[in-house]
């Protein structure tokens, strides 16, 4: 035991706001997202089995695809964070043009691979797919990796925001590419 720890926490009401001003808009924004997900499964669902089938297996296809560029942008948040509390503005900056153009060629790089390999990744996950089945997973990772770009842009943008504090941003940035993009694409 050290003596000058003490063995109770304090909780400061202005540190407890402000852990609350951050996170609130990142929890809101994780529930309509989730919520705005239900709605996307509803309308595709309309579809038919084979199309939710092909969606399922094509988002986790795209999402073992993009782990790479993923990993950069969940760690950018903290480079960004700590050099701006230790006021290296420029180092910040330089770590968001690094984080950037190394996952866009990482993008770019996945798109030609997972088409590449497509049809062997469905085959992989659902050995006896159908054709029709091949058919709309094939379109849907297609697609999905061709927008890959601009998701990295998107991931990258959202780190930045998060690592700088400004989480209402990314929230605001979170709905906007759920609500008024993807939903009414389907709509």
């Amino acid at each position: 035991h050290h003596p000058q720890l003490k063995p109770y926490f304090h909780i400061h009401l202005k540190d407890s706001f402000e852990i609350l001003k951050l996170s609130l808009p990142c929890a809101i924004g994780q529930f309509l997202e989730s919520l705005g997900f239900v709605l996307m499964n509803k309308y595709i669902v309309y579809y038919g089995a084979v199309a939710m089938s092909g969606y399922g297996i094509g988002e986790k296809l795209t999402n073992l695809y993009n782990i790479p560029v993923i990993a950069f942008s969940n760690v950018l948040p903290a480079f960004i964070g700590q050099n701006l509390g230790a006021e290296k503005k420029e180092r910040a900056r330089q770590s968001y043009r690094y984080t950037m153009w190394i996952t866009t060629i990482l993008s770019f790089a996945l798109l030609f691979i997972g088409i590449a390999w497509m049809k062997p990744s469905i085959l992989l996950f659902v050995p006896d797919a159908s054709s029709s089945l091949l058919s709309i997973t094939s379109t849907f990772v297609f697609f999905t990796l061709l927008t890959g770009p601009f998701c990295t842009w998107y991931f990258n943008l959202c780190a930045v925001f998060n690592g700088s504090g400004h989480t209402f941003i990314s929230f605001l940035l979170s709905i906007l590419s759920l609500w008024g993009t993807r939903i009414p694409l389907i709509l």
